[in-house]
């Protein structure tokens, strides 16, 4: 399973990059809770060694719901413990420079076909300055109701939660 590591190709790190291009995405809202259903499952299973439970509990708070099942696990299991620290991977999309000498509908075309591209070479979120996510923002920077950039980021989004439910499945 790819759920909280690698720092930069798991489940969690791609569901957050859903929930910020579509906060209401259901399909990326039920990868986080699976994620901690399994770390919860993973802490009952290691009931009898607290640390591993211990550990599997802070995994689960490190997705950063508000679950109350975590809360009933942690005083079953490790009543009075205090949970290891555990950072959840940073979740980052940065905004690049726009291409220079363009008047503004040629950049939001190029910045499109860009996109695109990056798309089409699964370079959703990464690497920085080259990214499909990034270009699609930085269209909709020149035009905010551009259809095709609108479009383009849900695609990504889709696409960022059938890669982290795959993650999730490993």
């Amino acid at each position: 399973w790819r759920l909280l590591s690698p720092s930069d190709h798991n489940a969690l790190t791609k569901l957050n990059t859903v929930l910020q291009l579509e906060p209401e995405n259901t399909r990326a809202q039920k990868g986080l809770r699976r994620i901690v259903s399994r770390y919860l499952r993973l802490a009952y299973k290691n009931k009898n060694t607290p640390q591993e439970a211990a550990l599997h509990l802070a995994r689960a708070v490190a997705v950063g719901l508000d679950d109350p099942r975590i809360i009933t696990a942690r005083s079953e299991l490790i009543p009075g413990r205090p949970l290891p620290e555990i950072s959840a991977p940073a979740t980052k999309v940065t905004v690049a420079s726009l291409p220079a000498g363009l008047d503004k509908n040629s950049r939001i075309a190029e910045l499109l076909k860009l996109a695109e591209a990056n798309y089409k070479a699964a370079r959703l979120t990464i690497p920085a300055g080259r990214n499909a996510v990034e270009r699609f923002r930085e269209a909709l920077a020149l035009d905010p109701g551009n259809s095709r950039a609108k479009e383009g980021l849900a695609r990504v989004a889709n696409r960022l939660a059938a890669l982290a439910e795959d993650d999730i499945q490993q």
